[in-house]
């Protein structure tokens, strides 16, 4: 199931997030880097969910499993725009469920007035790259030594799609 994250489920979110820390090496945050704090995290969700940030999480019987967020600009010049960032714990991957959150962002975002949308993906991430390119993303340019990863340069492709 995907849906809303409501504010009430802050906790479960913040959950995912440290989840996906732990698991993952593909996304911005390392593990540990985060804080656990979760009252300090639903004041800060709280503060800008649905005005300048608006999640979506993918959940079954057993929680939270995925999220997609989208973070539109503000500014005159670039409000036309967001931001996309997503994740999924591995064992949830290769079931649709990312291309489920990719459809609903790009619904919504057409439904707000947007124009483009874009990301950022670690070169190496073939399984993201390709999913993306399904959702109609293209890549736009290389930013080299992006990220520092396990003590390694990774660098990351820049992808937009106009909606």
């Amino acid at each position: 199931m995907i849906r809303p994250l409501l504010i009430e489920y802050a906790s479960s979110h913040l959950e995912l997030l440290i989840a996906l820390d732990q698991q993952t090496d593909t996304l911005l945050y390392e593990h540990g880097e985060r804080s656990s704090d979760s009252a300090d995290y639903r004041n800060r969700l709280s503060a800008s969910l649905n005005k300048q940030l608006f999640i979506w999480v993918s959940e079954d019987q057993d929680g939270f499993h995925g999220h997609l967020a989208v973070l539109p600009c503000q500014l005159n010049r670039n409000r036309h725009k967001a931001s996309v960032v997503i994740g999924l714990l591995p064992e949830y991957q290769n079931m649709g469920i990312g291309g489920k959150l990719m459809d609903t962002a790009v619904a919504w975002s057409k439904l707000q007035g947007l124009h483009r949308l874009e990301l950022t993906v670690m070169t190496h991430n073939e399984p993201a790259i390709a999913l993306y390119k399904k959702k109609k993303f293209s890549l736009e340019g290389t930013v080299r030594h992006s990220l520092l990863v396990n003590g390694e340069w990774v660098d990351e492709y820049i992808m937009g799609r106009l909606l």
